[in-house]
């Protein structure tokens, strides 16, 4: 097995004087392994049964929550570190300031010695269609909020990124656009947007 990629346009960095187009490769997932599949896997690689290793997996999901929340990292040997990240929705403009709104933004990983060694010697394969999402085609963003509002009813910034391939900069910015439009509104709330048709 190898590892899927498409070509995408650079929309940014590129100078002005240049003609030609350049591009980057991004690998693409047509397919995610559940925590069903890979207690299978283990469930051949050992002695213990697929519902044992199941709730295992649910157990080390568990531990790995309560340790991040209690501001300790999270070492997995073979796998990598995981570490709470935090963010504050106003600039803080003094070392000293005292009432700050800090708040978890995410989790960082970064893997283990072991996975990259083993990446290292994968072999990549153009996935053929190479039908990446035109950003630049108002016609296909409002086709595509179409599709999805038709399908699943409600859609997410992530939906859309997974959809399209794009950042979060992008796909937030064609979210405003459509909700200052009267398009979509926000049923969540700021910070965990989910978005539906608007009410006509």
């Amino acid at each position: 097995m190898s590892i899927k990629y498409e070509l995408y346009p650079l929309t940014g960095g590129v100078k002005a004087k240049e003609k030609k187009n350049r591009y980057y490769p991004r690998v693409v997932c047509h397919s995610t392994q559940t925590t069903d599949d890979i207690a299978q896997k283990l469930h051949h690689r050992s002695t213990y049964g697929k519902g044992e290793l199941i709730g295992m997996i649910e157990s080390l999901a568990d531990v790995i929550q309560e340790t991040l929340r209690n501001g300790e990292c999270v070492h997995l040997k073979g796998i990598g570190y995981f570490q709470p990240t935090a963010t504050c929705r106003k600039p803080i403009e003094e070392m000293n300031a005292r009432n700050l709104k800090i708040e978890f933004k995410d989790v960082a990983y970064r893997p283990d010695a072991k996975i990259k060694k083993a990446l290292m010697y994968a072999e990549f394969e153009c996935s053929g269609s190479n039908s990446h999402f035109d950003v630049h085609s108002d016609t296909k963003w409002e086709q595509l909020l179409d599709e999805m509002l038709d399908e699943q009813k409600r859609i997410t910034a992530k939906d859309l990124m997974i959809k399209t391939g794009c950042n979060k900069t992008t796909v937030w910015r064609r979210l405003h656009k459509w909700e200052e439009a009267g398009k979509i509104q926000n049923i969540g709330s700021r910070r965990y947007a989910i978005f539906e048709k608007a009410e006509e």
